[in-house]
C-alpha cells in the first residue's frame, strides 16, 4: 500500500505551544534537495513550496506527502499524497513524466496545473490547465481530465472513478469484485387516494 514506512527524512512543519516562531511555519526548498523517501508533513499552521525550475508543489496545512523512488528508467517523478491538499504545476513534456499517487487513485501528467486532495473518505483531482490522466489504483478505470474536470475515487468504492465536468460519468474497473445480487423489486402497488373526511 501507499502508506508503507518511509526510509527518508521527515520534514515536520508543525508547531504548537509557546515555542512557535510565528503563526505560520513555511518551507521553501528545491525539489533537488529532497531524496526519494523524504517526507513533508504540515500541521495546521504549516505550509511548504517545493520547486524545480518552473515546476512547483504547494503543500497546504494538514498535509502529508512522500517523494517516492523514481521508476528504474529515472524519467518519472513520483509523489505520494498520503493526506491533505497539494497543488502541482508541472512542465509540459512529450512524455508522461510526473505521477501523484494517493491511497485511492493515481494521476499521471505530461505537464499541467492540477490540485490533489486526500481525506479519509477518498481522493480527488481537479485540473486547471492542461490534461491529467487519472485512474483507480488497480489501473482498471482510467480517464483524461481537462480544465474544469474533477476526478474522484471514494475510499469505500476503490474500483469506481467518478468524473464531474461537462459530462458526468462513472467508470468502474473490470477488476472490481462482483456486486451482490440486487434485491427483487417490490411489486407495484396502485396509488391510494385519500378519501375526504
Amino acid at each position: 500500500g501507499v502508506a508503507a514506512p518511509a526510509s527518508g527524512t521527515l520534514i515536520d512543519l508543525d508547531c504548537t505551544g509557546l515555542a512557535c516562531p510565528g503563526p505560520i511555519m513555511k518551507l521553501s526548498t528545491a525539489m533537488a534537495d529532497l531524496s526519494p523517501g523524504d517526507e513533508v508533513k504540515t500541521g495546521r499552521n504549516g505550509r511548504a513550496v517545493l520547486t524545480r525550475g518552473e515546476q512547483y508543489m504547494v503543500v497546504a496545512p494538514k498535509t502529508h506527502i512522500r517523494i517516492a523512488n523514481p521508476k528504474t528508467d529515472g524519467k518519472m517523478t513520483q509523489v505520494f499524497n498520503l493526506s491533505g491538499s497539494v497543488t502541482f504545476k508541472v512542465d509540459k513534456r512529450k512524455d508522461k513524466h510526473f505521477q501523484v499517487k494517493t491511497p485511492y487513485m493515481a494521476a499521471v501528467v505530461k505537464g499541467t496545473t492540477f490540485h490533489v486532495g486526500v481525506t479519509e473518505t477518498g481522493a480527488s483531482v481537479q485540473v486547471t490547465e492542461g490534461a491529467v490522466e487519472v485512474a483507480t489504483l488497480d489501473g482498471g478505470a482510467v480517464d483524461l481530465l481537462t480544465p474544469g474536470d474533477i476526478g474522484m475515487v471514494e475510499a469505500e468504492q476503490p474500483f469506481a472513478l467518478n468524473i464531474m465536468g461537462e459530462e458526468n460519468k462513472r467508470i468502474v474497473s473490470p477488476n472490481a469484485p462482483a456486486a451482490a445480487e440486487p434485491a427483487a423489486a417490490p411489486a407495484a402497488v396502485a396509488p391510494v387516494s385519500a378519501a375526504p373526511a
